[in-house]
């Protein structure tokens, strides 16, 4: 992917989105707590009162902590289909890379389609950047969407 063109290019520089803001001053405040953040690393043995053996960047590494937060991140699972490979056909994750590092919609009406949180936070997104999703779809059980679906319409004022 690559990176949008600087400044003197001729590009305008585009305000920070409101989750960007957000973001950061949640940044700030972790920096200034006496919360340990390790990333990169693989927790591979968790035991009683919390010793934990991870294995990252240093080599392998013993903790102990009187509480833990595990935030493992997400997985994009792009099963093929028909058409799955042509332009302007994205994964999830692309679309929230593009939305997020280049702040480029990926498109004015895409229609976002998947299953998981991942799906909801895109639309989101493409909705915040300025664009209008031509479609939500979930691909879970529509008992189990349903609820998300009807409360991200409300919330936003699509349909």
């Amino acid at each position: 992917m690559y990176r949008r063109p600087t400044g003197p290019l001729g590009t305008q520089q585009i305000k920070k989105w409101p989750d960007e803001v957000k973001g950061e001053r949640l940044r700030e405040q972790l920096s200034s707590s006496a919360v340990t953040c390790l990333f990169e690393r693989a927790v591979w043995s968790v035991e009683r009162g919390f010793r934990i053996d991870t294995v990252g960047p240093a080599g392998v590494e013993t903790w102990e902590a009187e509480r833990l937060l595990v935030a493992s991140g997400t997985t994009e699972r792009v099963i093929p289909f028909p058409g799955w490979t042509l332009p302007g056909v994205m994964g999830l994750a692309a679309t929230t890379a593009l939305l997020k590092s280049q702040r480029v919609l990926p498109g004015q009406r895409p229609v976002v389609a998947g299953s998981g949180p991942l799906l909801w936070a895109v639309a989101s997104g493409i909705v915040a950047g300025g664009g209008m999703p031509a479609a939500v779809i979930d691909w879970q059980i529509p008992v189990v969407g349903c609820h998300r679906c009807q409360r991200f319409c409300q919330d936003r004022a699509i349909f």
